[in-house]
């Protein structure tokens, strides 16, 4: 699998400002400043001072769910007719 990230004006990237860029790394090496967690808890690699990852939220936030709305049936759709007392 290949990933590759670019700018959307696709001019050169900038790496020497990223904390976990090593431009000795020509290779796949064990890398200590990538993390990986498992059920919340890093198991590899170490975080950035004030960066510690953390877990995506399991619910959508209540102004996420606001946004939400109903279905509205227009005034002038055929409604289903009941089944009862035929």
């Amino acid at each position: 699998m290949q990933l590759r990230f670019h700018r959307s004006d696709w001019q050169p990237l900038n790496q020497s400002d990223d904390y976990s860029f090593g431009p000795s790394q020509t290779s796949y090496a064990d890398w200590a400043k990538i993390t990986a967690q498992v059920s919340g808890n890093t198991v590899w690699g170490t975080a950035p001072e004030g960066n510690d990852p953390t877990d995506p939220p399991r619910t959508p936030s209540p102004t996420a769910r606001a946004g939400r709305k109903a279905p509205v049936s227009s005034p002038g759709a055929p409604r289903e007719r009941s089944r009862r007392g035929r």
